[in-house]
């Protein structure tokens, strides 16, 4: 599947824009409300978060969850990685070829 990259979503791969598009949609509000009554992650869980984007679910989790964010979207990851350093593990690629990622030992055991 082709990705639109015209229109508003070429403004939405500026990370701050994206941020403040979220944020102004209530995807911050419904992330909380995921991860409180739905998700609940438990310390020592793993997170693949597909579609990542800056990052922002990493921020909302505590620090004892081994998370991997992957995002095709190369200023998404910079922003991740510089927001989060080594907390978390940032990978820039098309989900799809995750299992090629796998198979490469580029997402380690994940």
């Amino acid at each position: 599947m082709a990705q639109v990259t015209s229109g508003i979503r070429k403004s939405l791969e500026v990370p701050t824009i994206y941020s403040l598009f979220q944020r102004a949609v209530g995807g911050y509000a419904a992330t909380d409300l995921l991860l409180a009554d739905y998700i609940k992650l438990e310390s020592g869980m793993r997170v693949l978060d597909v579609g990542c984007g800056p990052g922002n679910l990493l921020a909302r989790v505590t620090e004892d969850i081994d998370y991997c964010g992957v995002d095709f979207e190369p200023a998404y990851i910079e922003q991740a990685r510089a927001r989060h350093g080594a907390r978390g593990q940032f990978i820039c690629q098309d989900v799809a070829d995750l299992t090629s990622m796998r198979a490469s030992g580029s997402i380690g055991s994940w």
